[in-house]
């Protein structure tokens, strides 16, 4: 259950983006991006990666606690 939680996430942060976009920006082969789109589990490294390239707090995508933004944070 919580890994079909992850990936309502992921495609929440994804909004219309292509793989080859989020590969671009993660820096991850476009077809592993494919891959983990479509349900298998992520890497860390791509989680980290996504979040810093579209400014998604990365406590939100993991558990999905606390704003989805990182600019929404408190300081």
């Amino acid at each position: 259950m919580q890994a079909d939680m992850l990936h309502e996430r992921l495609k929440l942060a994804a909004g219309s983006r292509t793989y080859r976009d989020l590969a671009i920006a993660t820096s991850t082969h476009p077809e592993s991006v494919r891959r983990y789109m479509q349900g298998q589990p992520p890497s860390l490294e791509f989680i980290s990666g996504l979040c810093a390239a579209l400014g998604v707090s990365t406590e939100w995508m993991l558990t999905g606690r606390g704003p989805m933004r990182t600019s929404d944070l408190r300081s």
